[in-house]
């Protein structure tokens, strides 16, 4: 497994006071952190004299791309095991090590995250989803999903080899990242944690301006829906574990894999609680804005 550990943000000015907390505890963790600065005209204060810190104008390169600055590292590296960040998560001290463990466990071939989910087995919308996996709770064992939080994700550079992102496209980077992995064959995993092992410095941004309007990600998930079924999944899985010769009920041990996931990838249902109740938030969310005019 790659030992670099390359780290890629992106920002905006009315995130400055969280971008200064966030860097005190992630960026001595990381080899090389690149920092993304979408409608800023100079480099604020926190990131000068970094050693290890790469702070990228957006008026100088791609304009303002918003999220996907996460996804400059790509064009700077080839090689190493990749973290993408978000500009207001508290990360613990122990962040990327524990990433970097849990990668290990899966040889380094594996796509994980803190905050993760599982679509519906026929979902008509991107919000429905099957199991959520907060970043604020804890959870005893890995759990299997298709979709990854790209503010709390790790993967391999090589993820990437002959793979293409448009930074100045649409902003798909939870998206992109996962459905990279499943046509790459990679698992997606949700890991173990305790509770509030990360938590929100929540500031207004891209979260609250698309959470409640009409976006593209439903028809770029309708174009990946084999990648994201259920099915592909589980054969993913099954080709996963078979050519380590792992049988399926020794993942709970050898991968730590939750007992609900073991289950999922033995062909029963997912049920969580609490993902009906979030989805019908959202959508509830969306009809109001809907009968209001909204959307984009």
């Amino acid at each position: 497994m790659p030992t670099r550990t390359i780290g890629c943000m992106a920002t905006f000015p009315a995130r400055g006071a969280t971008l200064c907390q966030v860097l005190e505890t992630v960026r001595n963790q990381l080899d090389i952190l690149y920092v993304y600065l979408n409608a800023y005209e100079a480099i604020p204060d926190c990131l000068k004299g970094l050693d290890n810190v790469v702070p990228i104008l957006g008026c100088a390169t791609f304009g303002d791309i918003k999220a996907n600055g996460k996804m400059f590292w790509l064009e700077r590296e080839r090689d190493g095991i990749v973290f993408t960040l978000d500009d207001d998560i508290h990360y613990p001290q122990d962040y990327v090590p524990s990433l970097l463990r849990t990668l290990a466990i899966f040889d380094g071939e594996a796509c994980v995250a803190v905050h993760g989910s599982l679509f519906k087995a026929d979902f008509a919308y991107y919000f429905e989803r099957q199991a959520w996996f907060s970043m604020e709770d804890g959870f005893d064992g890995n759990n299997v999903i298709n979709l990854v939080g790209s503010g709390t994700a790790a993967f391999p550079a090589s993820m990437y080899a002959d793979e293409d992102f448009a930074l100045t496209g649409p902003m798909y980077v939870d998206l992109h990242i996962s459905i990279t992995a499943l046509r790459k064959g990679l698992p997606l995993i949700a890991v173990a944690r305790p509770a509030q092992w990360l938590h929100n410095l929540r500031q207004p941004g891209l979260w609250e301006e698309t959470r409640d309007k009409i976006t593209n990600h439903t028809a770029l998930a309708f174009d990946n829906a084999s990648l994201l079924s259920w099915e592909h999944l589980r054969t993913l899985w099954m080709d996963w574990l078979g050519k380590r010769r792992i049988p399926l009920e020794e993942t709970g041990t050898k991968l730590n894999l939750s007992r609900s996931s073991m289950d999922f990838l033995a062909g029963r249902d997912l049920i969580i609680r609490n993902a009906e109740y979030s989805q019908l938030r959202k959508l509830i969310a969306l009809a109001d804005n809907l009968a209001q005019g909204g959307g984009t």
